[in-house]
């Protein structure tokens, strides 16, 4: 999956959020457990009623956080997304946090979420400070055991993906 940057386009879905509600929300979802490769955070974002909510599951727990309407500083989404994301990349992602002033998420169709992070005015007057994380969602790929052999997943994946090389070479 290549990144692909909006350039101005209007995305999916754009969401601010003070940053202590959202740390408190990541917090909370972190009691499973450490944020081992195999948890998973599902984002997702409902035009009607406004809503965004992130689950986190592992093989043994889950948890929801719902940021309802009323606790977003902001909230633009056009279509109901879902993505699921690795719960260690958007939690070192998100790490700074705690010295941030607000959070923005923004998600594309594709799934790419961008976060900004706005920090408070401790820069020279007049500035702003900002961190941009970019994660991408988790392929059906991503599912398969590590520990398998991945000789064959490697061709078997191959050999679907050969039948679809001419399409994709014509556009």
């Amino acid at each position: 999956m290549a990144l692909h940057l909006s350039d101005g386009a209007r995305v999916p879905a754009r969401i601010v959020v003070a940053s202590d509600a959202l740390k408190s929300g990541i917090d909370e979802l972190e009691w499973g457990g450490d944020a081992n490769r195999d948890k998973r955070v599902v984002l997702r974002v409902h035009p009607t009623p406004g809503a965004l909510s992130l689950t986190v599951s592992s093989t043994d727990v889950g948890c929801e956080m719902v940021y309802p309407l009323d606790a977003l500083v902001a909230f633009e989404c056009s279509q109901a997304l879902e993505f699921d994301y690795r719960f260690l990349h958007l939690h070192m992602a998100l790490r700074s946090l705690k010295d941030a002033h607000q959070a923005q998420l923004q998600l594309d169709a594709e799934g790419t979420l961008e976060i900004k992070m706005r920090f408070s005015p401790s820069a020279p007057k007049g500035s702003e400070l900002f961190s941009h994380f970019f994660l991408l969602p988790l392929l059906d790929e991503d599912a398969i055991d590590e520990n398998e052999n991945m000789t064959n997943v490697t061709a078997t994946n191959g050999a679907a993906a050969a039948t679809g090389v001419d399409a994709l070479w014509d556009e």
